[in-house]
């Protein structure tokens, strides 16, 4: 009798695992992190659940704690204890600035709603917002040094930023939920980018697409949550193609494969509901051709596999451009957002016709044909900076791509003496952190790698190129007003203002090939080795070092 007594008794014992509601509700909890389904189904706000520190609270107590919070919403974060003010402060910089920039021109859902939402109820992640925060901060005082921040230091919220973001990633053991990992991932990967962590930022790369492709393939979370998520990791992969520091080289071997969310469309067909999705499935194309420029492939592969390959995107690019006209002949005339966001699209649907026209492998005067396609890059990029709102501290940043990697691009490949110049003007007048690119950091590079092509050619040192507001208003309104026909019934009818009548052209062997480098964010400066087109004597490449600070 005894034994059954005490049995019975264990066996009703409740666990103190919970989240908060239920256990002030004495109700039984199906622990579902970061909210439990209890919650969500009988359409309560779920508290989340208790930090270690008061885990052990009675239910009474855990209500009385509750009850005398200064606070609405989830009461998990705040029961974690007394934050810094400075957090609280860098959390609110991050709410309500940090996340509807970090989208660029197109606005994320994932940032501006999914990321708050977790961070109510996970404490790794509201660390990670504070990291975010603190670093945009110290952005601010770097890239507005005429606004006045009350004696505020950019080094002490680096400081503060990476505090967090080591305390984040331990917090991250604990967590169990791969949808709340998934986020956690993604904002690590923002942390790191922006704080010129390159070897943590592949990390998170490659971890953010293994939890994808885990999500998508056995979990019923919400389609909204984890597209939103899928977007934003698409293209913020994207970016980090486009950049590669030497210490860590992109993993182009990774993802496509593995990750539903990144892989390349495999038919040529397509369907656009909305400007978001278009820029995703247009961004994996670009992905898929980067890839082919990427230190994948060895001469025998080249020359079997990327004009086939090159074909195949050439295809896919058609069939996006139909479903895209079909789109928005039904699509109603857009507002101000959704205008810079079709704006950044064409200018990535012009950096991949200029890819497609170019090729991915040749002699650098293949690029001397797509005249065209750098002028619609600029006025594209001009058009952007113009809709930029004027004064606004969320303008000088983004976590996804906008205009500083296609402009720079445009600098360092397009040798026409006019057009790079406009590219290296637009790059210093935008003042713009998209990322781990840095608008003044690649109009100093690229403003080097131009120096070094046209060296003893007799043209204007490319330095100091103000641009005078009627130039900018003339290139903006060169793709304004543009119908669908325009831009997308392929590139064969593109026509440039610029032609290389009377114009000096760089030497192929002058021109620069390639470049590897190191970055370092905290000091501003690059460590670079240039490749040139020109032959040593035993058949290497000539290179050149330079080091530039800016």
């Amino acid at each position: 009798m005894n034994d059954t007594s005490t049995s019975s008794s264990k066996s009703i014992r409740r666990s103190r695992n919970g989240c908060i509601t239920c256990r002030i509700r004495r109700v039984k909890c199906d622990e579902t992190r970061p909210r439990c389904n209890r919650c969500a189904q009988s359409q309560r706000t779920c508290d989340g659940y208790p930090p270690a520190n008061v885990s052990g609270l009675s239910r009474r107590a855990l209500a009385a704690a509750v009850r005398n919070l200064p606070l609405a919403g989830p009461a998990s974060p705040a029961l974690a204890g007394p934050q810094a003010t400075g957090d609280v402060a860098c959390f609110d910089f991050f709410r309500l600035l940090t996340a509807p920039a970090a989208g660029g021109f197109s606005p994320s859902e994932f940032w501006a709603r999914r990321v708050l939402q977790v961070a109510h109820a996970e404490p790794a992640v509201w660390r990670a917002a504070v990291a975010l925060g603190a670093l945009h901060r110290s952005l601010e005082i770097r890239l507005m040094p005429e606004v006045e921040w009350a004696g505020a230091s950019g080094s002490l919220f680096v400081g503060k930023a990476f505090r967090c973001y080591g305390q984040a990633l331990s917090l991250a053991r604990s967590i169990r939920d791969p949808a709340t990992l998934l986020v956690l991932s993604i904002v690590l990967l923002g942390i790191s980018t922006l704080g010129g962590k390159w070897v943590d930022s592949r990390v998170h790369i490659v971890s953010a697409q293994k939890l994808l492709g885990e999500i998508q393939r056995t979990t019923n979370i919400s389609h909204a949550d984890v597209d939103s998520a899928a977007e934003s990791l698409a293209r913020m992969d994207l970016h980090a193609a486009t950049f590669s520091d030497s210490s860590a080289p992109y993993p182009f071997t990774y993802g496509d494969g593995n990750t539903p969310g990144l892989a390349p469309a495999q038919e040529p067909l397509f369907l656009i509901e909305n400007i978001h999705q278009a820029t995703t499935s247009l961004f994996r194309l670009l992905r898929s051709l980067l890839k082919l420029g990427g230190p994948l492939l060895d001469e025998h592969q080249v020359a079997q596999s990327v004009t086939h390959l090159e074909a195949r995107i050439t295809e896919q690019t058609a069939a996006w451009e139909a479903a895209m006209a079909s789109y928005l002949s039904q699509a109603p005339h857009p507002d101000d957002d959704d205008d810079a966001a079709l704006l950044s699209l064409k200018l990535y649907h012009a950096t991949l016709r200029l890819l497609l026209r170019a090729g991915v492998a040749g002699p650098e005067r293949r690029h001397d044909a797509c005249l065209p396609h750098f002028e619609r890059i600029t006025c594209l990029s001009a058009s952007l900076i113009r809709s930029a709102r004027p004064g606004g501290a969320s303008s000088s940043l983004s976590l996804e791509p906008g205009i500083v990697a296609p402009l720079y691009m445009t600098a360092t490949r397009c040798r026409h003496p006019a057009i790079r110049r406009r590219a290296l003007a637009l790059l210093w007048r935008a003042n713009r952190q998209e990322g781990m690119w840095s608008s003044i950091g690649a109009a100093a590079v690229a403003g080097r790698i131009v120096a070094v092509e046209e060296e003893g050619l007799g043209m204007l040192a490319p330095s100091g190129l103000p641009i005078r507001a009627a130039d900018l208003g003339r290139w903006a309104d060169r793709v304004r007003g543009e119908g669908a026909g325009d831009w997308l019934g392929g590139d064969q009818d593109w026509r440039s203002e610029s032609s290389w009548e009377g114009v000096p052209v760089v030497p192929e062997e002058q021109r620069v090939v390639d470049s590897i480098f190191e970055a370092d964010v905290e000091k501003g400066k690059v460590d670079m080795m240039l490749l040139l087109a020109a032959k040593e004597e035993d058949g290497s490449m000539r290179s050149r070092n330079i080091v530039v600070e800016f």
